[in-house]
């Protein structure tokens, strides 16, 4: 890889944002697409979020955050219950953090989203923004604060037993997922230690993994710890990527509090060090491997190096870069060559206080092009008309890498870039163009078909995101087939209500209309996973298409009844020119009576004369009988 394209691969690597379809911010009730590897925008102002904690959570810092002269406790009071100052002014009743069974089923990006954006409530219980006051990492602080005052010290420490007795052996004591037994599982083991793992899940969804287990990859524990205990390791799992949790499970000190006592005086050096571990099962990191600090400047909007460093691994995969300058704000991270491809620790943003050790350890995986480890989560697709004849389609695509290898082949685009993901799109596309928050992680090829193919290696258990826009011709009503290479689990197109427009495929079914800021789109889902390479296809219809379809249905439901209606009465009237049967008794009789008497004749008790006129009277009384009943 050429060492600019180094450069670009890192600097996607280190920020991630959350993305949602071009154009369609503030989507209601739908789901993020969460990018991981995006370059930020440049811009004059301050650098937008990550998206993720930078660094580890400071309880202390977000605890002097919620408790200030000016800051939550004002509203929220200073124990989170609800009763802060201003609190009786509400006529809405303000959450009691403190409250676990409320707070269990929320996310703490749900709650970082409303304390950066405000919550748009009505004007007697507005609860404003945030993120001109204080920037990310500080949201991130406060609001994983906020998130802990639910637990108490007693919770952490039983907590902290059983998972030193049940977890750390495939988890690890810190949670890093590189306990001794973690090569033995079927799938990647998790790294809580990540600031950025557990900010999308919430205590319930934890709880529920713990009680039920996830399949051979990990036990469920419904019948070895009782619901208090379940709780309890939930809580000290969270718990693993804050600054100062052993302290609290120890002492018995609130949160705040001991995160408050465990602060430390900066020193003017840090000192760097970790261990690299192989994510991949069966696989090692070899002696000797060579990494490189890197200590980069984001206050601009654009990464910039300041300084690096460069060291290798012991034998058994830890590393020091010895004490190296305390650069306050700026980003820390260590990257590796490792199987052709660039890898990296999670970027952290030192921050003030947070002592004279940092560790930056990280796991690397070995590299594979089976595209049998790609699925795609979520698809969305808006369909919406640009001119007479055009349709504009925006789309959205969030890649998953479900094995436990690095996912990029051994194809190359003009710059040399190997290809990972790939979106094939309809023949007829035109005006293709990638969102500026990807078009660094994309390119595009003519084909055909025409193709987006990705140039950023997908990490085992990661997501990548794809957000793009396109015209299609429009002419009569177009069926639109878009291709995937991939597993898709689940997809949605949505139209403008004002456009008329409607999905008529029996495999898409209507589904919740969706609130967005220019409009109301009506949706329709897929009603079952498509295979890989199975194409979703659909057809647009206009509202009079759709009127012609119901007058072509009422035409053929008419005709269908008149055949009906028509049919039971032809059965009628053949029913009613069908001749009585016959008296069956006197039917009977008269047979009876023929086979008596040609008995008799054969006996010799009939004359020959007398036989045959017997028998020719009762032959034509069973004539008349059959013709007139």
């Amino acid at each position: 890889m050429k060492p600019l394209k180094k450069i670009q691969a890192l600097n996607a690597l280190l920020l991630t944002v959350a993305l949602l379809v071009s154009g369609c911010g503030g989507l209601a009730s739908e789901p993020e697409i969460v990018r991981t590897a995006a370059l930020p925008t440049v811009t004059p102002t301050a650098p937008p979020d990550l998206g993720h904690p930078a660094s580890r959570v400071s309880l202390a810092r977000g605890a002097e955050i919620f408790g200030g002269p000016q800051g939550c406790a004002l509203c929220h009071g200073i124990s989170g219950k609800g009763d802060g100052q201003v609190a009786a002014n509400f006529t809405c009743k303000l959450p009691d953090f403190t409250d676990a069974e409320a707070s269990r089923a929320k996310t703490i990006n749900a709650w970082f989203a409303i304390t950066s954006n405000g919550n748009n409530g009505v004007q007697q219980c507005l609860m404003p923004p945030w993120k001109g006051r204080l920037d990310e990492q500080q949201r991130w602080d406060v609001t994983s604060y906020i998130y802990s005052l639910h637990y108490t010290p007693e919770l952490l420490a039983q907590g902290q037993k059983i998972w030193q007795d049940r977890c750390a052996a495939c988890h690890g004591e810190r949670g890093a997922g590189d306990g001794p037994k973690a090569k033995e599982s079927s799938r990647p083991v998790p790294n809580f230690s990540d600031p950025a793992y557990l900010i999308v899940r919430s205590d319930t969804d934890l709880w529920k993994t713990v009680t039920n287990g996830l399949g051979n990859a990990m036990p469920a524990f419904k019948d070895e710890l009782d619901d208090n205990a379940r709780w309890a390791v939930v809580a000290y799992a969270r718990s693993l990527s804050w600054e100062g949790v052993d302290q609290v499970a120890q002492a018995g000190a609130t949160p705040a509090a001991t995160a408050a006592a465990t602060a430390q005086p900066d020193s003017p050096n840090v000192t760097v060090s970790g261990r690299v571990t192989n994510g991949t099962r069966g696989g090692s990191v070899p002696a000797g491997l060579a990494l490189t600090l890197r200590i980069i400047d984001l206050s601009s909007g654009s990464p910039r190096d300041l300084q690096k460093f460069e060291t290798k691994t012991a034998a058994d995969g830890s590393f020091s870069f010895g004490a190296v300058p305390r650069q306050n704000n700026m980003v820390y991270v260590v990257t590796a060559q490792y199987a052709g491809t660039l890898q990296t620790s999670t970027p952290v943003r030192l921050q003030p206080g947070s002592g004279p050790l940092a560790d930056l350890s990280f796991t690397v995986y070995e590299v594979t092009a089976d595209p049998g480890t790609i699925s795609i989560d979520a698809e969305r697709i808006f369909v919406e008309p640009f001119s007479q004849d055009t349709l504009l389609i925006r789309q959205a695509v969030s890649f998953r890498n479900t094995g436990d290898r690095v996912y990029l082949t051994d194809r190359k685009v003009q710059s040399g870039d190997r290809v990972s993901v790939e979106t094939p799109l309809p023949p007829n596309a035109q005006q293709i163009q990638l969102s500026e928050d990807v078009a660094q992680q994309y390119v595009i090829s003519a084909g055909p078909p025409p193709t987006i193919q990705g140039i950023i290696p997908v990490l085992p258990g990661e997501a990548a995101t794809l957000q793009f826009t396109y015209l299609l011709p429009s002419a009569g009503h177009p069926a639109i087939n878009v291709p995937t290479l991939y597993p898709v689990e689940d997809l949605r197109i949505y139209v403008p209500q004002v456009s008329g427009f409607a999905i008529q495929d029996p495999i898409f079914t209507r589904g919740t209309p969706l609130q967005l800021q220019n409009g109301v789109y009506n949706s329709f889902q897929l009603q079952r996973p498509l295979r890989a390479g199975e194409p979703a296809s659909f057809t647009i219809v206009d509202q009079g298409q759709q009127a012609n379809d119901r007058r072509n249905v009422l035409a053929v439901v008419l005709f269908l009844a008149a055949l009906v209606i028509l049919g039971t009465i032809g059965a009628m009237w053949r029913l009613n020119r069908q001749p009585t049967p016959p008296d069956v008794s006197t039917f009977d009789k008269l047979a009876q009576s023929i086979a008596e008497l040609d008995e008799r004749h054969e006996q010799g008790h009939v004359p020959d004369a007398e036989y045959e006129a017997e028998r020719s009277r009762l032959k034509a009384e069973m004539a008349r009988l059959i013709d007139n009943p």
